[in-house]
């Protein structure tokens, strides 16, 4: 008999172990096989060139920031490259005239700012990856350079090859 008296399996393992053990492999496969079907179209680590923009950011935030500085995301404090330039312009804020135009109009004490970063990233059809977490142009987030932590959009992502 394949169960005993007792119920287990060849007088060695209790059958409802069995079916447990069976499961949980089972359910570890299905993980991993969808894992792995996920990362196929992702490439190995390239350099790529990020843009960080910011139109409302206070000037004695933007004014410590410098080349060389390192760049983190916030909120997973995961490092994301090294400035390699900075772009700070007057800060604006958009005015009305009598007749209801809108222009530019100067915004004391902002700037606008625009940081680019060399960094590391996986490629993929849905965007980088840096370590785990995926990042496509006009994603928001909170940038952390330095002393200084503001909110950014991701302007462009360039591909060196």
């Amino acid at each position: 008999m394949i169960i005993d008296n007792n119920g287990k399996l060849f007088g060695k393992i209790n059958a409802v172990d069995f079916i447990v053990i069976i499961s949980v492999l089972g359910i570890c496969l299905f993980f991993y096989r969808l894992n792995a079907a996920s990362e196929k179209s992702i490439t190995s680590q390239k350099d790529v060139i990020l843009k960080f923009y910011s139109d409302d950011i206070i000037a004695g935030v933007a004014d410590i920031i410098s080349k060389g500085d390192n760049v983190f995301d916030d909120e997973k404090n995961l490092f994301l490259g090294e400035i390699t330039d900075i772009e700070i312009n007057n800060g604006f804020s958009f005015a009305y005239d009598d007749d209801g135009n809108a222009y530019k109009a100067l915004k004391e004490g902002y700037r606008e700012l625009e940081v680019t970063a060399k960094a590391k990233a996986q490629i993929s059809e849905a965007g980088i990856f840096i370590g785990r977490t995926r990042y496509n142009v006009g994603q928001f987030f909170v940038v952390r350079v330095g002393g200084s932590k503001y909110y950014a959009q991701v302007s462009g992502i360039e591909i060196v090859e």
